[in-house]
């Protein structure tokens, strides 16, 4: 069922026993709406104080609805905050937002009181690994080549992609972390080809990218690769690099057909559009049309 079909008041009780991707899709459209009719959160609350069984969906939106800068709102906020650390739900989504780069100064505030409950929360929890990735980046500590692996299993990719670059040399160093990227679904050239200063890191924390700056001779080991789930990627990264550094036409992969472009200049690239979110590994779609719809708006005689 569409979100848009039910109330506003009542999707927290169907977010309670949906999917995550629904879940997400109702987390939006509630930011999207939620302050149209101040009697949501009103109703909310409510249900919050009165133990109801979807108290974790009512705490989620509330975070994703409540601003603790505003002094009115700061008493409700702490509520919700107490219920959804009782089993919180949609972890990455509501980080994210109460982080995101529009409410740092909101945010940040909260960020050691965030991170030190996130740190009683499972190991395996995207909470834990949040925290404790938040603070081997602020305190710049070495990442082991272990905790990368748990960090790119467990969070969102669009978080660590900026150091994508320096992960994939660790763990292509070693035969365990070669036999690790063998089976770890990734789609590499999207992590990789950002635009230098592009703004990302996890949420509390924001980092810039420096830019795509593998050689051939830094994905030698790649060969090394026996197949499964990851190898492909990574072969057809290889391969891309190769042809850039010999001057060589832009090889078609399998990952995707305009694959290629993404490690060349963007004043080289053909005009992509629609066409290249339909065919191939989407996350490389996505960055193509993205990229090349930019270099438009902002070079007029593309």
């Amino acid at each position: 069922m569409p979100v848009e079909a039910l109330p506003l008041r009542d999707l927290p009780i169907a977010m309670a026993v949906a999917g995550e991707n629904w879940r997400t899709l109702a987390l939006h459209h509630i930011r999207a709406h939620v302050h149209h009719d101040a009697t949501n959160l009103h109703h909310w609350r409510q249900q919050l104080a009165n133990e109801h069984p979807a108290k974790a969906a009512f705490a989620t939106c509330l975070l994703s609805a409540l601003n603790p800068g505003e002094i009115e709102q700061r008493a409700a906020y702490a509520k919700a905050m107490d219920a959804w650390f009782e089993d919180p739900m949609c972890q990455a989504d509501v980080l994210e937002f109460v982080f995101g780069s529009r409410r740092q100064d909101v945010g940040g505030n909260d960020l050691e009181t965030w991170k030190r409950r996130a740190l009683s929360t499972p190991s395996d929890a995207v909470l834990h690994v949040w925290a404790s990735a938040l603070d081997v980046a602020q305190q710049k500590e070495p990442w082991t080549a272990d905790f990368q692996r748990t960090v790119m299993q467990t969070l969102p990719d669009h978080w660590w992609s900026v150091y994508a670059d320096q992960w994939l040399r660790t763990q292509l160093a070693s035969h365990t972390g070669r036999t690790w990227l063998e089976s770890f679904p990734c789609s590499w050239l999207a992590q990789l080809a950002r635009v230098k200063g592009e703004r990302s890191g996890f949420p509390g924390l924001e980092i810039t990218h420096q830019g795509f700056s593998l050689t051939t001779e830094s994905l030698m080991a790649v060969r090394l690769l026996k197949d499964g789930v990851g190898t492909p990627s990574l072969i057809d990264l290889h391969e891309i690099v190769y042809a850039n550094e010999q001057s060589m036409p832009v090889p078609t992969v399998a990952t995707h057909p305009q694959a290629g472009w993404l490690v060349r200049s963007v004043e080289e690239w053909p005009a992509f559009g629609g066409e290249v979110l339909g065919i191939g590994d989407r996350a490389v779609g996505e960055l193509l049309f993205l990229r090349s719809f930019h270099a438009r708006v902002h070079s007029p005689t593309r």
